[in-house]
């Protein structure tokens, strides 16, 4: 499955003292999860605050998606501050980059970590995806080279959805900023067990065929602005984890969706807050973590906000 998953029209923005004051508003709001809708962009509103806007995100450079990114680019223009999952600056990525490798003083590479048969399997998987040689990944730690096998293949100039974004509010000199530190996403990564980062590959390998044609799936249905479906599929895929009988499966799925879903979606709440209040924002983080009892729209219902598809 992607790991790292993962949104239409923006409503004319609305002036701060309108119907979210109301009780009747509040008494006949509809929370989010109960409604019926198909986009990927949303209002955030509250009494007294000029609305804020947030959609869902995909790790995807697909042409296909230039509508999104037009409907993106028109939010960011009216907005004064972007924020995106983690801060997308150069340096951050190239930061980000260097803990997906082994420490220079290490004297194992990759294929002394997983073998060599497994290794020569993976190179030929990531050659194909994404066209690297196989010096680009074997000082790369196991969990890292895994990963490369979870993104679509890249159709367009190789910048994604996220980056774009991030690209055309730098260039408008609009403020961008990271909702959390890359090095906390990082983080669960590199303290899984070894044992954990050798099944992550073990799986990517084996379930090749399968994730680039669930890539396909959710590159339709992102294309499409279908987040309902996007997140009955992701719910589907955790669901799929968590209930093998292989333990280190098992334990991968929990670590997906309590560490890399869940908590994250608790932190990225807290860590807008401050500027939420302060009104006008856009926040662009992938769509699997809008949605649920858990998403981040739910936990903005939760802060007193009332959620709207657009």
């Amino acid at each position: 499955m992607r790991f790292l998953l993962l949104f239409i029209l923006l409503l004319p923005q609305l002036s701060a003292g309108n119907d979210y004051c109301s009780d009747e508003y509040s008494q006949n709001y509809q929370p989010i999860n109960e409604q019926q809708f198909k986009t990927l962009f949303f209002s955030i509103n509250k009494c007294g605050i000029t609305p804020s806007h947030i959609m869902g995100t995909m790790h995807s450079d697909s042409n296909a998606l230039q509508h999104v990114l037009d409907k993106a680019n028109q939010v960011t223009d009216t907005s004064s501050l972007v924020y995106l999952e983690v801060d997308m600056q150069p340096s951050t990525a190239i930061a980000a980059s260097k803990r997906m490798y082994l420490p220079l003083d290490s004297t194992k590479t990759l294929p002394d970590i997983i073998g060599e048969n497994v290794f020569d399997q993976l190179t030929q998987l990531v050659q194909q995806n994404l066209g690297l040689p196989s010096f680009a990944i074997k000082r790369m730690k196991p969990w890292a080279a895994a990963m490369l096998l979870q993104y679509p293949a890249p159709e367009g100039n190789g910048v994604v959805l996220d980056q774009k974004i991030y690209n055309y509010a730098d260039a408008k000199g609009i403020k961008t900023d990271g909702l959390e530190d890359a090095d906390e996403l990082l983080d669960i990564f590199d303290t899984m067990s070894n044992e954990l980062q050798l099944k992550i590959v073990e799986y990517s390998i084996n379930e090749y065929p399968e994730i680039s044609t669930m890539n396909d799936k959710l590159l339709n249905l992102y294309s499409d602005q279908d987040l309902l479906a996007i997140n009955n599929f992701v719910e589907e895929q955790m669901q799929d984890l968590t209930s093998r009988d292989d333990e280190l499966l098992k334990q991968l799925g929990q670590l997906m969706q309590q560490q890399v879903m869940i908590k994250r979606n608790y932190n990225m709440v807290s860590a807008a807050k401050a500027e939420l209040q302060n009104g006008n924002i856009f926040i662009a983080v992938g769509a699997a973590h809008l949605l649920g009892d858990e998403g981040i729209l739910k936990l903005l219902e939760d802060e007193g906000y009332f959620i709207q598809p657009h």
